[in-house]
């Protein structure tokens, strides 16, 4: 996987690029948006259940992603709502690489990679030790991880994000505070044979439970 390697050096070069959003929520992927009703998506041709992803999910197959037109496609709902979508396909070293490629030139950069119980914090290396000591770090921790046994997932933040809160986070933990409301991430996941790419909008969905829980919160 050098390849992918040197796909994730070049995109941890920051720039400004415009986010899309759609007035019910950010948006996730192509046309679909975060909050977008679960009736809407089921008319949509081709589309199944597919509760073995989750309960009450929809799937359909043969979508195209980068270069590739045999993803198959999952969209997860809460409440009725869509909060993720999830691509799924064969796993091989070049389709990765497009991939990567894909998501950075839509305009993100890594910002996390986890494999098992571990984590590399690209904010975190950059804050502590500089923005030249993110080489050899992701380049260990990626290593470790496909010579194992885990998965690896890359985890991908707006280029805007990252240049508006970069200085004053010290962790990804800190950029997502500090971004905005509307924020999106790309999971890329690598585990056995198979490779996922998952869309979510991470702040939007805590808002989303904490008014669930407010709402079943209600003294009487």
């Amino acid at each position: 996987m050098g390849g992918v390697m040197r796909i994730i050096l070049a995109i941890m070069v920051l720039c400004c690029c415009a986010v899309n959003a759609h007035a019910d929520g950010p948006q996730l992927f192509k046309d679909f948006y975060y909050g977008q009703p679960r009736a809407d998506i089921a008319k949509i041709k081709g589309m199944v259940p597919c509760n073995d992803l989750q309960k009450g999910a929809l799937c359909r197959d043969k979508q195209s992603f980068a270069g590739n037109d045999k993803w198959g496609q999952g969209f997860v709902f809460a409440d009725g709502k869509l909060t993720t979508i999830v691509l799924k396909t064969k796993l091989d070293e070049q389709r990765a690489i497009k991939t990567m490629g894909a998501v950075s030139n839509n305009g993100y950069s890594l910002a996390l990679m986890r494999s098992g119980s571990n984590s590399c914090d690209v904010i975190n290396v950059i804050h502590t030790k500089g923005l030249e000591a993110v080489h050899s770090a992701v380049n260990g921790f990626e290593a470790a991880a496909l010579n194992g046994s885990n998965n690896l997932i890359y985890t991908l933040v707006q280029n805007d994000v990252l240049t508006q809160c970069r200085k004053t986070s010290t962790n990804y933990a800190d950029l997502v505070q500090c971004a905005p409301e509307d924020m999106r991430v790309v999971d890329m996941e690598l585990v056995n044979a198979t490779l996922y790419v998952r869309f979510v909008a991470p702040k939007a969905a805590f808002a989303s439970m904490k008014k669930l829980a407010s709402e079943q919160n209600d003294p009487f």
